[in-house]
């Protein structure tokens, strides 16, 4: 039987991950603006952990773990041919979560989280579980970017209203 941390570090130590996330570092190598590696990962995990907390959320910590580190992988295929990053992390996690050892029922949760992570398109009826991963990892992710310590923010495209102006943890 496999473990949650044992699923976590088998998502850390999967080839296909690994090839992803070293395709994104390139990609990004020159990148002025918020970059999407490990520490934006982690950033997004911590903070999706402490909303749920806080919110006394049941999410299941493992499920934020995975989502929190595949929500971005397809950002390679993005910068290679133009496929929607969301679209892309989902195909890479699909492969990713099922060698890991995640239930099929896990997977669909995870997945969905990652699909809507950038809250586009038409959401389907889902379980309570499934909207509050979804959410956490959907708000985590956009106040885990450091637009108030940003040195590009002059160049930035994202509108001043939706930029975060204090760390997350700084207040709590």
């Amino acid at each position: 039987m496999i473990t949650q941390s044992q699923k976590i570090a088998s998502i850390l130590s999967n080839d296909l991950y690994k090839a992803n996330l070293k395709c994104i570092e390139e990609a990004e190598a020159d990148r002025i603006f918020c970059k999407h590696d490990m520490e934006h990962f982690n950033d997004v995990i911590k903070i999706a952990v402490h909303m749920a907390k806080k919110n006394h959320s049941h999410i299941n910590e493992e499920w934020i773990y995975a989502a929190g580190l595949l929500h971005d992988i397809g950002r390679g295929k993005e910068y290679a041919d133009g496929t929607p990053h969301d679209e892309a992390s989902v195909e890479i996690a699909r492969v990713i979560l099922k060698e890991s050892g995640f239930k099929a029922y896990e997977r669909l949760i995870i997945l969905n989280a990652i699909r809507h992570h950038r809250n586009k398109g038409p959401k389907p009826k889902l379980l309570i579980r499934e909207k509050s991963l979804r959410s956490v990892l959907n708000k985590a992710d956009k106040l885990s970017r450091k637009c108030y310590e940003c040195k590009a923010a002059d160049l930035c495209y994202w509108p001043m209203e939706k930029r975060n102006r204090e760390d997350y943890f700084e207040n709590r």
